[in-house]
């Protein structure tokens, strides 16, 4: 009777936990977190820029922007003073933003910048260097 007990609490404990990793591994394909910068891949990024309400931007210098940038991309560069009133001007917090820079270092400090003023923003890791759909 003991064994049976045993038996039935250790199965009932291996469904429980079963079940919890099913769960959380569901939460994964649940859309983006919008209260945090979601860090995506090349191929991830290029998916979303097939959505027509991706706002595409280039954070980089003018310079480094005609020297080649993604098609379709807006220019505002993170370095510049008015960086904030000119996001706030050109973009709809009603739609995704979408940036990158050279390597990922200023889309990162710009990623969380539009965050905090109600963005949401989806970073290219690696920047325009790694990004091969050019």
């Amino acid at each position: 009777m003991k064994q049976k007990l045993i038996l039935a609490i250790l199965l009932m404990s291996f469904v429980s936990l079963f079940s919890c990793a099913c769960k959380n591994a569901a939460q994964t394909d649940t859309p983006a977190d919008k209260s945090i910068v979601n860090n995506v891949n090349a191929d991830r990024f290029r998916e979303l820029l097939a959505d027509p309400t991706i706002q595409l931007i280039d954070v980089r210098t003018a310079e480094e922007y005609a020297q080649g940038h993604i098609a379709n991309a807006k220019l505002l560069p993170v370095t510049d003073s008015n960086f904030k009133e000119q996001a706030d001007q050109e973009l709809d917090k009603a739609h995704p933003v979408a940036i990158y820079c050279r390597s990922g270092g200023r889309s990162a400090k710009a990623a969380d910048i539009l965050l905090r003023r109600g963005y949401f923003v989806y970073n290219l890791l690696g920047g325009y260097k790694g990004y091969p759909y050019k």
